[in-house]
């Protein structure tokens, strides 16, 4: 920032001061002069520098009389010059010197103020700042016809309400056609250079947007995009009964053509039964199309709902403003630019479907953000990983040892970490997990903070407990749980207590296996295997207990240590 320096009063004045008191000396100097002059001239003397030249009316007579006295009177002349001179100097010097301290303490003094005036002003920023703070972390209510109030956190918004639109609003420029071989179709980049005329036009939409928007506006938005799924994706069958979903698409200030194109890719290539609605949170945009144009555009479509937050507030706040508003059971949260390929959503639904503490995530490529060319990533060698370091996350690919676990390549893979823009989530366990921390202001740490919620939360150690006459169950592992302390004997008999044995149930009965009480072989490969029935312990969805083909699993290997069979990751 630069700084203006004004003069004050005081500085002008002084300054004023100084100069008159320097002209005042060099007209008092050249007054001296003159005087110095007159002197000479009236004691005879010619003013020359050899001062032996008198007058032609003084008498030869008189010579040694008159050369005496106008030697006398030159010295006495010269004397009184000089102390005069040297007077006035000393008055310069000191006025000189007078003017010098006065501008150096107004100096101090207006340093002084400044500093006050910045130290004061920084007093009132550090003040308004804990005034803001104490306001977010308040809690208190909000006189607003709907608010959402989130541990501490409270979110002003309202749901935006169709009907009665303007019919002279118009839209921005864009293209709904789309034929097979339009601009960007299948993916395709497309380059387009500007003409003269566009220049500032483009320099504006890559300044605003930081991706070219002229291009984008010229590509419809309901491009195609290519199928590049594995055949056995493709292949795959999924239930017809999976959850439908509410997604959630937050932005601020995004551009027309991105938008539209984010929710026509939704809508084109998910079975219509599985979205329930589209979930548009505006985080206070202050462009024009985002306005009354979006409301009349979106109110044709049917399942979008516009929730508008009355403050911006960040992603965080904008999403838990969406999750407030969704009604559906499954979440899937994704980004304001994004093309959805076909048959993205099923495999989320599915996932989630069967385990509701799962967190699916998709494969992400990428679109270009020059031309939108599409392009194509290997979707079975990636992973989400961080470094402690930055605690930043990234993509890194997927070990051999680890794909070679792998029984087919659409094998859904374990990842550490989760990116923070694409995910599915069942609503109940983000409830449960406490959904996102309202304190975050910006994206980059979400991510990491419901990663660690989820591994944390989700993937406790449970261990084998046996019940009275009941069938064993997995608990979490608890140091004084007596039911927890298992003996195995080399007769395969496995046991609690001498009256607490292994008991498995088959599903929709009661009593346990038949010959399950003394025929277990805890295996190297860290399996219970079941001799008489050839099969091994197993953990099914919802943590149940099953007999199932022994395939080496992770729902299968048992670490038995300190007496107790502990397994991760249920």
């Amino acid at each position: 920032m630069k700084r203006q320096l004004r003069a004050s009063p005081k500085t002008v004045f002084i300054c004023f001061l100084l100069v008159s008191l320097y002209a005042a000396g060099t007209f008092l100097k050249n007054a001296l002069l003159t005087f110095h002059d007159e002197i000479f001239y009236r004691g005879g003397v010619k003013r020359r520098y050899d001062n032996d030249d008198v007058l032609h009316h003084i008498g030869d007579t008189q010579q040694t009389d008159v050369q005496t006295y106008i030697h006398t009177a030159a010295i006495d002349g010269q004397k009184d010059v000089h102390t005069a001179v040297r007077d006035s100097q000393k008055d310069v010097h000191t006025a000189v010197r007078d003017i010098r301290k006065d501008v150096h303490t107004t100096v101090t003094d207006s340093q002084k103020d400044e500093h006050t005036a910045v130290r004061d002003s920084q007093k009132d920023v550090n003040t308004a700042v804990r005034d803001i703070r104490k306001d977010v972390h308040s809690g208190k209510a909000l006189e607003q016809p709907v608010q959402h109030t989130q541990n501490t956190q409270s979110v002003e918004y309202y749901v935006e309400e169709y009907g009665g639109e303007d019919s002279n609003v118009t839209y921005p420029p864009f293209v709904e056609h789309s034929p097979e071989n339009g601009p960007g179709e299948w993916g395709v980049e497309y380059r387009y250079s500007p003409k003269e005329e566009e220049i500032l036009q483009w320099t504006e939409g890559r300044r605003r947007n930081r991706f070219n928007q002229m291009v984008s506006d010229r590509i419809s938005v309901h491009r195609r995009l290519p199928d590049s799924r594995l055949d056995e994706c493709k292949s795959r069958v999924y239930p017809v009964d999976l959850p439908p979903a509410s997604v959630i698409i937050c932005f601020h200030n995004e551009a027309w053509s991105t938008l539209l194109r984010s929710v026509h890719s939704v809508l084109d290539r998910s079975p219509s039964h599985l979205v329930r609605e589209i979930i548009l949170v505006d985080d206070a945009s202050t462009q024009e199309h985002l306005m009354s144009p979006l409301k009349k555009y979106m109110s044709k479509l049917g399942k979008v709902k516009i929730v508008r937050l009355r403050k911006h507030q960040g992603l965080i706040r904008a999403r838990l403003a969406g999750y407030d508003v969704a009604t559906s059971p499954i979440l899937v949260f994704l980004d304001s630019h994004i093309e959805c390929y076909p048959g993205w959503l099923e495999p989320l639904l599915d996932r989630i479907q069967r385990n509701p503490k799962t967190v699916p995530i998709p494969m992400i490529d990428v679109i270009h953000s020059e031309h939108f060319g599409t392009g194509i990533l290997n979707t079975t060698k990636r992973l989400g990983v961080f470094r402690w370091k930055q605690l930043k996350f990234h993509w890194e690919h997927v070990s051999k040892d680890r794909r070679n676990t792998l029984k087919t390549p659409t094998e859904p893979i374990r990842s550490p970490t989760m990116i923070g823009g694409l995910f599915a989530i069942d609503k109940h366990w983000f409830t449960t997990l406490g959904t996102y921390d309202p304190g975050l202001l910006y994206w980059g740490a979400e991510n990491m903070e419901l990663s660690f919620k989820i591994r944390s939360v989700s993937r406790p150690t449970h261990c084998l407990a046996g019940g009275n006459k009941k069938p064993t169950i997995l608990r979490p592992c608890q140091q004084a749980a007596d039911n927890q302390y298992w003996q195995l004997f080399p007769t395969g008999v496995l046991l609690v207590s001498a009256s607490r044995r292994m008991c498995v149930t088959t599903p929709g009965h009661n009593d346990c296996i038949a010959n399950a009480t003394d025929n277990w072989t805890y295996t190297e490969a860290k399996t219970l295997y079941l001799k008489p029935s050839d099969k091994c312990l197993t953990v099914a969805e919802n943590s149940t207990l099953v007999m199932t083909r022994c395939d080496g699993g992770a729902n299968q290997r048992w670490n038995f240590a300190k007496s107790k069979f502990q397994i991760h990751g249920t």
